[in-house]
């Protein structure tokens, strides 16, 4: 059933990042995401806050105490950005995928992986048959922000019917609310911070772009970013277990071998889109930064590992200098290529700073150290032309093997033993 969710969220991601540019072109795709990228951003930072809070509050209250918190801090966000002048937030955009993330959280917690199933069944099929709509009549279609609001909404309504049984609005919930608010009031910053660098590789590094880009370019650096997100959801191990597993003893002999096993997992992965490339020109861009997949991925893993291992400070003060350098940096992007390559060397900086505040062992660091690098030159020069990317990925595949070969059981960690 865990994997069925995981499929099911994979398809759902694949579905709202790749289909709507797919379908409607990269150039209508990229006028959609300069209108609510502001509001994916505030969508994005109070699922980061909401999230810590799963465990204060009882089950029979978690869905309509999570509701209203994610809808309170939905409405401040909307009174709260034009203040800054940071542009307009979409309320009723925000507020329904804001209701969405609470019907996930609230399956999550509860357990209720069947309901989860079809919670997610519906959200997908909802999408498809919207977008199937939308292709037959372009006129009278609900267009790109209508297929969002009503996809979210019909899951929302699905969520409730699902969720109705085993929640309840009686017994103080709105003594609960002021409980669960007082307590995100002191954990937001600590939520935020630990979280700064993500949060600007997956939403708002595009929104600072979005001036400067014309709609096309911003589409597609989107979609790319997209790439290196999914491989959260494309790697047979589900995060939350990964995050799980580290907590629980003998978190350090878990990482090398995990990381280990991804590298080589998303080796094949980018290496066949490379050759493909080769073959279908369509598919360059998309090559260029496949190998971000890697070190994406062990970034998430590195983050969870220093979290087990308590030392949430150190990772807050990497993530605060971390963030205000990026966002420095970003303020120097004059077109598309001068944006993929920050975003390569971002994720390949941070992989590597992870790794050394980790300090996993010895005879690993080496490799660990080198490999974010290589992968983020790879990706740059062939972003800017100065090499072969094939001939990249050969050489990247040839000294992975003589120095981070896989070992003996590193396999068993796709079948969840990690």
């Amino acid at each position: 059933m865990n994997a069925l969710v995981q499929i099911l969220i994979l398809t759902s991601g694949l579905l709202m990042n790749f289909a709507y540019p797919l379908v409607f072109g990269l150039k209508s795709y990229g006028s959609f995401l300069q209108t609510v990228l502001l509001t994916l951003v505030c969508h994005r930072l109070i699922d980061i806050v909401a999230e810590p809070l799963i465990a204060l509050i009882a089950e029979e209250r978690f869905f309509v105490t999570s509701l209203a918190f994610n809808l309170v801090l939905g409405a401040l966000a909307w009174t709260v950005a034009p203040l800054f002048g940071v542009g307009e937030v979409d309320l009723p955009l925000l507020f329904v995928m804001l209701s969405s993330s609470s019907v996930m959280l609230s399956l999550h917690r509860l357990r209720l992986l069947r309901a989860l199933v079809g919670y997610l069944i519906v959200f997908n099929v909802s999408f498809i048959g919207l977008v199937l709509f939308q292709l037959y009549d372009s006129e009278s279609g609900p267009g790109l922000r209508g297929i969002l609001l009503i996809t979210n909404s019909v899951g929302v309504v699905v969520g409730f019917v699902l969720l109705a049984r085993v929640s309840t609005w009686r017994g103080g919930i709105s003594h609960t609310l002021l409980g669960v608010m007082r307590t995100a009031a002191v954990q937001m910053p600590i939520a935020l911070c630990s979280t700064l660098i993500f949060s600007f590789l997956t939403t708002i590094f595009p929104l600072l772009c979005s001036p400067i880009l014309d709609a096309s370019s911003l589409a597609r650096l989107r979609v790319l970013i997209s790439i290196a997100q999914a491989s959260i959801s494309a790697f047979p191990v589900n995060a939350k277990a990964i995050f799980v597993a580290m907590h629980s003893s003998g978190a350090a002999a878990r990482l090398i071998p995990l990381l280990r096993v991804a590298f080589w997992y998303f080796f094949v992965a980018a290496a066949f889109v490379v050759v493909l490339a080769r073959f279908r020109l369509e598919f360059e861009p998309y090559a260029n930064v496949s190998g971000v997949m890697i070190t994406f991925f062990w970034m998430v893993c590195l983050e969870r590992y220093l979290l087990a291992l308590g030392l949430r400070k150190r990772l807050m003060a990497m993530n605060a200098i971390g963030f205000v350098a990026l966002c420095t940096v970003s303020f120097w992007v004059k077109d598309f290529q001068d944006a993929l390559s920050v975003y390569a060397v971002s994720v390949g900086l941070y992989a590597t700073l992870l790794i050394v505040v980790a300090q996993v062992g010895r005879s690993a660091s080496i490799a660990l150290m080198l490999i974010p690098a290589i992968v983020s030159i790879m990706v740059v020069g062939a972003v800017m032309q100065v090499f072969d990317l094939l001939l990249a990925v050969a050489c990247l595949g040839g000294l992975a093997f003589v120095f981070f070969p896989l070992r003996r059981g590193d396999w068993e960690i796709l079948t969840g033993r990690i």
